[in-house]
């Protein structure tokens, strides 16, 4: 998962790695709890902070897993 936010004055992209407790596949409320507990404390500071949904941003090297951008809003 990658998502936006500013670090000082500099716009970053983090990216974090998130597994399934099945190691196959998310329930939709597994993956919204993992997403909000991997990340409360990062966006709890911005103005950003609102969950407005995910898109395919592509695949990690090797093409195995999917990477997904995380949109925020305010």
């Amino acid at each position: 998962m990658q998502y936006r936010c500013w670090q000082g004055k500099e716009q970053i992209e983090p990216v974090i790695m998130l597994e399934a407790n099945n190691g196959e596949s998310f329930t939709t409320g597994e993956l919204l709890f993992k997403l909000h507990n991997a990340l409360v404390e990062q966006l709890r500071k911005i103005d950003h902070h609102f969950f407005e949904g995910l898109s395919l941003a592509g695949w990690q090297p090797g093409g195995l897993m999917p990477l997904y951008q995380l949109r925020l809003g305010s």
